[in-house]
């Protein structure tokens, strides 16, 4: 039927699109030494890595991951896609493989991120509370990993400037 399949993280024109982002970020705040990064599939961390990094080489990216299904993270330890066992998670939009074919994303994470870190789910819960609580901001569990993997300190950012991504508020109100 002519129909041409995009994968919803390893293409380059999404990955392009998510680059948008770092330029917007950086414009806002262009002393930010740290940039905060959910990972799944890595079209998000590795549009933003890349533009962040060809703006200023010297910010240090990290890519925030779940502890139960790092399925990025493991394929970077095996130097190739594989399959990870998917557990339940709050930040269930950061669920999924990388794809056995995948062409872009694998190689631009490696290149241009300097730290992954992973984070649980009760700190993912704690960084959503704090997002909601503080700031009013209603974040789903996915969008709230930065700040999760803040609050837990598994990110050494003394001195420094940090901005993380906040993006998407599919939640029940239950969760709070």
């Amino acid at each position: 039927r002519g129909l041409v399949p995009v994968v919803p993280f390893d293409d380059p024109l999404i990955i392009a699109g998510q680059g948008t982002i770092a330029l917007e970020l950086l414009a806002a705040l262009p002393d930010t030494d740290v940039l905060l990064v959910q990972l799944s599939g890595g079209g998000l961390l590795a549009g933003i890595a890349m533009a962040a990094k060809s703006i200023n080489p010297g910010i240090h990216v990290v890519g925030i991951s779940l502890q139960r299904s790092p399925a990025m993270l493991e394929s970077l330890k095996a130097g190739m896609p594989v399959q990870v066992e998917e557990k339940n998670s709050i930040a269930d939009s950061l669920l999924g493989g990388i794809g056995y074919e995948n062409r872009y994303t694998l190689p631009m994470v490696e290149q241009y991120t300097d730290e992954h870190v992973l984070v649980s789910e009760e700190e993912i819960k704690a960084g959503m509370y704090f997002l909601f609580e503080t700031h009013r901001i209603i974040a789903e569990g996915a969008a709230a990993v930065g700040v999760g993997a803040l609050l837990s300190g598994r990110v050494d950012v003394t001195d420094k400037q940090v901005a993380t991504v906040i993006t998407g508020a599919s939640v029940e109100s239950a969760v709070y």
